[in-house]
């Protein structure tokens, strides 16, 4: 028997999988590699260097074309064992509750007009020194400048 990660145990996992298997295994992976690449980030601006989670291919795989092609039946594999469901379970209620809304709330904040986002970052200065750095290379890190 094919191991589960093995390309024809893909294809036949593929071909074997009903619609709902085949959704529920792509909104999983894209929570997962949305979450691993937030995590990936957040880490590298709180260490202040790349790849300080181990996770930096993560961020270049994310946006590779070929890998919904493989990720999508080894969801669907590890959700019919209940052990890795179970597994992965954990590390997606983890990245739902703990990584994401951080990434969420940089974002929003990014959103705001420039005057309000000041205004919010205004106790910033009250912070140690290594605190202002790490919430510095966050913006930065979602796609902002911080404020002065």
């Amino acid at each position: 028997m094919p191991r589960r990660g093995s390309l024809p145990r893909l294809v036949e996992v593929l071909s074997a999988a009903s619609n709902a298997e085949l959704e529920l295994a792509r909104t999983l992976a894209r929570t997962l590699i949305g979450g691993m690449t937030a995590f990936s980030g957040i880490a590298d601006a709180i260490a202040g260097r790349d790849n300080a989670a181990g996770f930096g291919v993560i961020r270049l795989l994310a946006g590779e074309p070929a890998l919904p092609v493989v990720i999508v039946p080894l969801f669907i594999a590890i959700l019919r064992s209940n052990e890795l469901a179970a597994g992965l379970e954990q590390v997606l209620a983890g990245l739902q509750t703990d990584v994401l809304p951080v990434e969420q709330r940089f974002k929003e904040l990014l959103d705001l007009p420039e005057t309000e986002r000041a205004e919010r970052l205004n106790g910033l200065s009250r912070l140690s020194f290594a605190e202002q750095l790490r919430i510095k290379r966050l913006l930065v890190e979602f796609g902002g400048t911080p404020a002065k």
